[in-house]
């Protein structure tokens, strides 16, 4: 959560005309799968992932075209990681 929240920062407190709610959205979810994989989620055991799926629940992964995306590049990323660490 604070990844994520600091991402956001510098545009939520612009001073920029050209900053908008919709562009402050696209980059909240476009910092969405970085702010995941760099906080770990990749390593968490299959448990962990169950609860976070539990927790924000499944249809919410995929309730729009932007959490879908999000979603999407999380899991490639940590598909990424799995199959350098198999290759070692």
């Amino acid at each position: 959560m604070q990844c994520l929240q600091k991402a956001l920062v510098p545009d939520a407190i612009g001073t920029s005309t050209s900053v908008t709610c919709d562009s402050i959205r696209q980059k909240a979810f476009g910092t969405h799968a970085g702010c995941y994989v760099g906080s770990g989620l990749c390593t968490l055991p299959p448990s962990d992932w169950l609860a976070i799926v539990h927790i924000v629940q499944f249809k919410t992964l995929f309730d729009s075209w932007d959490a879908f995306l999000a979603t999407l590049k999380t899991g490639e990323v940590c598909l990424g990681f799995y199959l350098f660490a198999l290759a070692l």
